[in-house]
């Protein structure tokens, strides 16, 4: 038995006692003998609960126990009504949890086998030559049938497609291709052609495709190819620390992410917290908001005031994903939030790349300090980019902050990054990917005032324009400059759909700024914006006012 099912059969088997919990609280309150101790227990309950079900397949279940959980919270006396509307919540709950629950919820990982590579084409001989060496290079073919291969793909996402075709197939494998880009545009494409036309390869090229290869070819060339765009699935010694008092929503996540190659350390008791941390050095934070005793809020803050662990990424869990509730996530310094209930590929890839992202961070800063053999808070410009570092960033916000706020005058904040530029760096180069930074650095830099603002680099591929003295409506006068500027340069991206080239997602937010906020109040409802614009979809902006 996976992991995977032996959480999920352990979640099944605490059913009955975590549902007594709630019959018990039922019972007391029909007596008049409910006190403070049962109900802070019955709710931390009913909030493990609604966890567990969403993530286990019981999504209207999960609901259910979510507005126990609300009805707990916001009640604090209970009357007849509000006595029948909790039994008629339990009962609900019991008649979902009888049921099956609906699968593809959460899902064992491929820990262990072999990338799969979908190949579409109608030579057999040639297909039957790529099954049998693909063993040897590490990989696992599947042919696709001729009826349908985007509902194959649908049912078991492979790591790449490879699309042959020939003069009396191009039409309608073009017409596939298109369809693979809009469908599936994290999945890298190989095509191979019958024929070396120029007017095909600018067909292919403009729909994205990762490499094209022109038969007669040998296996070994094919796979070499493969080789060059196949996704990188782990990232070596990765170690990453979880904060949940739900022992099975810890079990879970760990099931989700050990096939990935991450050590997991796992904290049940908030309390334990800083002692764990301390000794164990992880790469990111996963924290869950509710918890007894010390929550994930005050946690994050705990991180966020050491200078050691100021900058460890931060990634916090939650069922409440209301304006309000993200924007006290991210003013408690977190970097990103997941929302309940948890689905496996949104939480790996999250998980994954931005222990990525940091770790590039990192090896730049490291290379600017080694060349410039000056401390971090002496470099005041990024080597690869030519703008601000991060470093004198904080140091012009903090100054900018002082001398605005005795003027009662606006400072805006924009932060903005290349949208899907992981997978740019895949299909490319990290090389090619420094050159798009260097060009989209400049084109930022050419849309703002030089001599009042300041662009500087913040993170792998994210920048900050600092606009002093600015109003809101200026300030989107330049996110619209940049975004025309940006589009002008046509820089190709072979993992965007239609459009194909390189777009910027901005979030916006600014103030009048008076003495009770700080700068950072700026940077993290900017963060919030962005996060949002990312969520709508990229290439777009978002504005939040401070």
């Amino acid at each position: 038995m996976g992991l995977i099912e032996e959480v999920a059969k352990d979640f099944q088997a605490s059913l009955a006692e975590r549902i007594e919990v709630l019959e018990k609280a039922v019972r007391s309150l029909q007596v008049g003998n409910f006190d403070s101790a049962q109900r802070e227990h019955v709710i931390d309950e009913a909030h493990r609960l609604a966890g567990g079900l969403g993530t286990f397949g019981y999504a209207k279940g999960s609901e259910l126990a979510r507005a126990i959980e609300h009805l707990l919270t916001e009640k604090s006396e209970f009357g007849k009504q509000e006595l029948n509307q909790f039994l008629q919540l339990l009962a609900q709950l019991q008649q979902e949890i009888d049921q099956s629950p609906v699968s593809g919820m959460i899902s064992q990982p491929q820990t262990g086998i072999m990338p799969l590579v979908l190949v579409i084409d109608d030579d057999h001989l040639f297909c039957e030559s790529l099954r049998q060496a693909a063993p040897m290079r590490g990989l696992q073919i599947e042919i696709a049938d001729k009826s349908t291969p985007l509902h194959q793909i649908t049912n078991n996402p492979p790591s790449v497609i490879l699309v042959s075709f020939d003069r009396n197939s191009m039409a309608a494998r073009l017409t596939l291709l298109e369809k693979l880009k809009v469908h599936f545009p994290a999945i890298p494409v190989l095509t191979l052609a019958e024929e070396d036309r120029l007017d095909t390869r600018i067909t292919v090229a403009r729909l994205g495709m990762g490499r094209y290869l022109v038969k007669p070819t040998t296996t070994d060339e094919v796979f070499e190819a493969i080789a060059k765009i196949l996704p990188s699935p782990t990232i070596p010694n990765a170690k990453v620390m979880i904060v949940d008092d739900d022992p099975v929503q810890l079990k879970a996540l760990k099931a989700l992410l050990q096939p990935w190659g991450v050590q997991v350390t796992c904290v049940g008791n908030p309390q334990q917290f800083w002692q764990v941390l301390i000794s164990t050095e992880p790469d990111l934070l996963l924290l869950d908001l509710e918890m007894p005793k010390f929550n994930g809020f005050e946690l994050c803050r705990v991180v966020r005031q050491d200078s050691k662990y100021a900058d460890l990424p931060v990634l916090v869990v939650t069922a409440h994903t209301s304006t309000s509730s993200i924007q006290q996530v991210f003013a408690a310094g977190a970097d990103e939030f997941i929302a309940k209930p948890i689905v496996e590929p949104e939480l790996v890839t999250r998980v994954l790349s931005r222990i990525e992202r940091t770790r590039m961070q990192q090896q730049l800063l490291r290379c600017q300090q080694q060349q410039l053999q000056v401390s971090p808070k002496e470099t005041k410009i990024d080597l690869l980019t030519q703008v601000a570092s991060r470093h004198y960033l904080a140091e012009f916000l903090e100054q900018q902050w002082q001398r605005l706020i005795h003027k009662r005058s606006w400072l805006c904040l924009i932060i903005c990054d290349i949208d899907h530029f992981q997978a740019y760096n895949y299909h490319y180069s990290y090389q090619t990917g420094n050159t798009c930074l260097q060009q989209v650095a400049r084109t930022i830099c050419q849309c703002i005032d030089p001599s009042r603002d300041l662009v500087a680099r913040s993170g792998a591929d994210e920048f900050m324009i600092v606009l002093p003295d600015t109003s809101l409506d200026s300030a989107l006068q330049v996110v619209e400059r940049i975004q025309q500027a940006i589009a002008t340069l046509q820089i190709s991206h072979p993992s965007l759909t239609r459009n194909s080239h390189i777009t910027l997602s901005f979030g916006i937010t600014g103030a009048i700024l008076t003495p009770e906020k700080s700068y950072r109040n700026l940077i993290a409802t900017a963060n919030q914006a962005l996060y949002t614009a990312k969520a709508r979809g990229c290439n777009t902006y978002c504005l939040y006012p401070l």
